[in-house]
C-alpha cells in the first residue's frame, strides 16, 4: 500500500521550511510597520508629482477633460458627428458631470478630475476593509490588501489620474459590498442603484451586475426579479432621459464607440 506524500516525506505540508516559519515570526513586528510606511511614502511621493504636474499623462486625459469642461461651460457633449467638434465621447457622461460640478470652482484644471480619482481609490480601501469584515470579522485584513494595493504601480498610476477607471472600480466595488450582506435594502435597493451608477461611469461595468443576477437566478431566486427591476430602471430612465436631452445622439454615440472598438 502506497503512503501518502506527506507521510513518506516530513518536510512537506506544513514541516516544509520551519526556518521560513521563525523568520517571519521573528520578524513580523517590522513587516508589520514595514509595509504601511512604504505604502503611505509611495503614495505621497506620488501625490507629489502627479499634483505638480500641469500637463497630462497619456492621451485620454484630454479629451475626458474637454469634455468636462464643455459641461461645465453648459455645452451638450453628445451632438451629431457630423459636426464639429467631430468627437465621439468614450465613456458614459458620470464621470463628466462630476468633474463638471468641481470645475465650477476651479475653473479650466486638471485637479477636480485627479480629486475625483483621489477620493475613489481611499474608497476602494475603505470597500477592502468592509469585505473583509463581512468575511473575517475583522478589518485588519482588508487594511494589509489597501495598503498592498496602494503599493501595485497601475492602481497608484490610476489613482491620481484623470480617468474614470477609479470611480467606475470604486462604485462597482461598492456595489458588491452591499450585495454580500443579504440585507433586502442594501441587496436589493443599494447594490442594483450602484451597479448603475458604474455602468454610467464606465460602460463595461455592466459585467458585475450580470454576474450577481446569475448568482441570484442559481441560489436566490426569489430576490433575482426585484434586483433586475431596479437595476432595469436604473439604467433605462437615464438612458431615455439622456436621449431626450440629446436629440438621440446619446444612443448614437454609444453604438459608435462599440463599433470603432470592433
Amino acid at each position: 500500500m502506497v503512503e501518502s506524500t506527506a507521510i513518506q516525506n516530513p518536510e512537506s505540508g506544513a514541516n516544509a521550511c520551519p526556518e521560513n516559519r521563525l523568520w517571519l515570526i521573528r520578524y513580523q513586528p517590522q513587516i508589520c510597520w514595514f509595509v504601511p510606511a512604504v505604502a503611505v511614502f509611495c503614495f505621497l511621493a506620488w501625490c507629489f508629482v502627479a499634483f505638480k504636474s500641469d500637463f497630462s499623462w497619456d492621451d485620454a486625459e484630454p479629451e475626458i477633460l474637454d469634455q468636462a469642461w464643455r459641461l461645465a461651460r453648459g455645452e451638450g457633449i453628445y451632438r451629431g458627428i457630423d459636426t464639429p467638434p467631430y468627437a465621439i465621447p468614450i465613456y458614459p457622461p458620470l464621470y463628466f458631470a462630476f468633474v463638471a460640478a468641481l470645475m465650477k470652482f476651479t475653473g479650466l484644471s486638471y485637479l477636480p478630475a485627479k480629486l475625483l480619482s483621489f477620493l475613489s481609490g481611499l474608497s476602494i480601501g475603505w470597500a477592502l476593509i468592509r469585505l473583509d469584515r463581512e468575511w473575517n470579522k475583522s478589518g485588519q485584513g482588508g487594511l494589509w490588501a489597501a495598503f498592498f494595493l496602494f503599493m501595485i504601480p497601475a492602481f497608484l498610476y490610476n489613482v491620481l489620474r484623470s480617468h474614470v477607471q477609479m470611480m467606475a472600480v470604486a462604485l462597482s466595488l461598492w456595489s458588491f459590498v452591499f450585495f454580500i450582506r443579504n440585507r433586502w435594502k442594501e441587496t436589493l435597493v443599494l447594490s442594483p442603484l450602484l451597479a448603475a451608477l458604474a455602468v454610467y461611469t464606465k460602460q463595461t461595468q455592466i459585467a458585475l451586475p450580470l454576474a450577481m443576477a446569475i448568482y441570484l437566478a442559481m441560489r436566490h431566486r426569489r430576490w433575482l426579479f426585484p434586483y433586475l427591476s431596479l437595476l432595469a430602471s436604473g439604467v433605462l430612465i437615464p438612458f431615455l432621459w439622456l436621449q431626450k436631452i440629446t436629440d438621440g445622439h446619446f444612443f448614437v454615440h454609444r453604438l459608435a464607440h462599440i463599433i470603432d472598438c470592433q
